[in-house]
């Protein structure tokens, strides 16, 4: 059996193709809410590889160039942002909108107005449980446990302004 490979793009195409389509890099970096110049650089750089990634592997019989590029920048960004989430102790905050925390620090940053329900959800989160392990353990929903956690963040932020 013959495999047919594509024919390789050559560097000015990739670099023609990657300035063409920089808006849409640039605003898909910035729906993940970087926190800052630094992370939104970073998001651009990750996407681009990405954007690189689906320019080599794109077929124009499976569908349109930019939907198939969009793809390929969110996944790279998203594996990114997996792989920042396991070299950290703790993550919270959804998959699009990751807020990472000390875990040493976070007992030191918390603001008066946390009540017990959002500790005991922020502790059981700090020992590595999921939302759906703590739902379970406090007899709240997933996305009862997810607000819980978005609140607490928001109450951080405001305390830390």
């Amino acid at each position: 059996m013959t495999h047919l490979s594509k024919p390789k793009i050559s560097k000015q195409k990739l670099g023609q193709l990657i300035d063409e389509h920089y808006g849409l890099l640039v605003s898909q970096a910035i729906s993940f809410n970087p926190r800052n110049k630094d992370d939104l650089e970073d998001y651009i750089q990750i996407g681009c590889i990405g954007m690189i990634k689906g320019i080599q592997t794109f077929d124009a019989n499976i569908g349109k160039f930019s939907t198939y590029i969009c793809t390929c920048i969110r996944n790279e960004i998203i594996d990114y942002l997996r792989s920042e989430k396991l070299n950290k102790n703790f993550v919270l905050g959804s998959s699009f909108y990751a807020e990472y925390l000390d875990h040493d620090k976070i007992w030191e940053m918390l603001p008066d107005n946390i009540d017990d329900k959002e500790k005991k959800v922020i502790e059981l989160k700090l020992n590595g449980n999921t939302r759906k392990e703590i739902a379970k353990k406090i007899g709240k929903t997933e996305n009862q446990v997810r607000y819980i956690i978005q609140k607490f963040l928001a109450k951080i932020r405001e305390a830390n302004e």
